[in-house]
């Protein structure tokens, strides 16, 4: 299965990315999930702007958004003392709500948004992306390494919707 289309989401799109991610967070079952709470994280406010500093890309079906994920530029602060092997200075952007819906998965649309993120990421400079992944999801895990992202360590980071959780960090480059 391919998209329609994948492209930068801009403001107007925000309906439909909200859409989305509520529809990902719904449909959530526990355990091998990210375990997103919509109204926290991810939440409206958020997603209005991600659309507005971040890049947000987004794969069509029926014109309606399948898969998604936001890019920002700069490493996290919730990323430092992370020992991290590409070091590459200002050239870094953090891959944040990487999702695709769960009525499409296992369809390879997962690598084709990827593609598409790293592009965006080649696109304004960026030469290494980092995440984050919850260490009870594992499909996430299995992709990102299919994928090519290379595991650095295991931290605990606190996030604002679950608190101090162990995450595993990962990192790609880009270039």
């Amino acid at each position: 299965m391919t998209f329609d289309a994948v492209r930068a989401l801009t403001s107007a799109d925000l309906e439909l990315l909200i859409q989305f991610y509520q529809a990902v967070c719904a449909q959530q079952s526990g355990g091998d999930n990210p375990d997103w709470h919509w109204g926290e994280y991810p939440s409206r406010n958020l997603l209005r702007e991600a659309l507005q500093t971040r890049r947000v890309i987004a794969g069509f079906i029926d014109q309606k958004i399948v898969a998604a994920g936001i890019l920002s530029v700069g490493d996290d602060e919730d990323y430092q003392g992370v020992n991290w092997s590409y070091v590459v200075d200002r050239q870094i952007a953090v891959l944040h709500l990487f999702a695709v819906h769960p009525d499409f998965r296992r369809r390879g649309l997962a690598t084709a948004l990827m593609q598409a993120l790293v592009q965006a990421a080649r696109d304004v400079g960026q030469r290494v992306i980092h995440l984050d992944v919850l260490t009870r999801d594992t499909s996430a895990e299995q992709f990102y390494r299919r994928y090519g992202y290379r595991f650095v360590e295991e931290r605990i980071l606190n996030y604002d919707d679950i608190g101090e959780t162990a995450a595993r960090m990962y990192e790609l480059m880009a270039d």
